[in-house]
């Protein structure tokens, strides 16, 4: 029998996009948003999930917890946040890899899964609105990504999927700052041979992109890009909120994040808008309301910003 569902909300849309069952026009093949008519861009096996590293990761192995999870997720976002930088330098649609994620999104308390769910861990394709904030992005099209299985879709042009080129950036992979331009040159339209007249570049090894920019340039993409990670929602939180925020620049030293958080030190999961470290709290099971919800105990750091 049909099934119906509503899809006035932006995750249900990319999430019909991603399954390849929501049907757009063919503007949406040839063409990025705004001023990314240049094509687009897509990262090589997956971002970091295809690199030795991502492959063997203990990330992805039991047991999971709230820490791992962000660390997971986190890692992937690097790449993302270079192929995103990337595309808009090249004037590029950027195409989100497929990502994985450890815990499921569910707004109450949850331990990775929502409760009498069959989901899987980890989640191997995690979907861009756990991660992403869409809600911003809508408004800023040029940087909402395509989904991980834009190039597959039935829907695209067998000659602009066949116009697709993987690149390897090796080369640049050491993300010294004077090689942004050589990089940008290499892969822009009119550059290295017929590289940037292909409708899409599918590239590996990419280098951090962020670290490559001027200072300026950076402070400048770090105020829009703050503002990009969603949240995890939710984990036993000491009657506080207990989503925890996606940062953009969790490996930026030192940053303040989106809500005024700011890290000199290496980046540390936080419930909601306060400086409470998870990690730091204690749960006792014996003494909670239910076998899934423990007794949560924090310091003065819990009190908000």
């Amino acid at each position: 029998p049909p099934h119906h569902t509503h899809t006035q909300a932006h995750g249900k849309r990319v999430r019909l996009r991603s399954l390849r069952v929501w049907h757009d026009d063919a503007k949406y093949y040839q063409r990025g948003e705004g001023d990314r008519t240049n094509g687009f861009l897509a990262l090589a096996d997956d971002g970091w999930l295809g690199t030795k590293e991502g492959r063997h990761s203990e990330l992805l192995q039991p047991p999971f917890t709230t820490a791992k999870h962000m660390q997971l997720v986190h890692e992937q976002l690097r790449f993302v946040r270079s192929g995103m930088l990337l595309a808009a330098l090249l004037g590029r649609q950027f195409v989100m890899p497929r990502m994985a994620c450890l815990y499921d999104k569910w707004w109450a308390e949850h331990n990775g899964t929502i409760p009498a769910s069959k989901m899987d861990q980890p989640i191997r394709d995690c979907p861009m609105d756990h991660i992403l904030e869409l809600n911003v992005l809508n408004t800023h099209q040029q940087w909402l990504p395509r989904q991980h299985s834009f190039l597959q879709h039935e829907d695209m042009p067998p000659a602009l999927k066949q116009s697709r080129l993987n690149v390897s950036l090796r080369e640049f992979s050491k993300s010294a700052p004077g090689s942004l331009s050589a990089l940008v040159s290499a892969l822009r339209p009119g550059g290295h041979g017929q590289i940037g007249s292909m409708h899409t570049l599918v590239v590996s090894s990419i280098p951090d992109v962020y670290h490559m920019l001027h200072p300026s340039d950076q402070a400048t993409f770090m105020s829009f890009g703050k503002t990009l990670g969603s949240l995890m929602c939710c984990t036993w939180s000491p009657k506080l909120n207990g989503f925890l925020n996606y940062d953009l620049f969790w490996d930026v030293i030192p940053h303040t994040d989106s809500v005024g958080r700011t890290f000199t030190q290496e980046w540390a999961p936080c419930y909601g808008n306060t400086k409470q470290r998870v990690t730091d709290c204690s749960y006792d099971f014996r003494l909670g309301r239910d076998s899934s919800h423990p007794k949560v105990t924090c310091g003065l750091d819990s009190r908000p910003l």
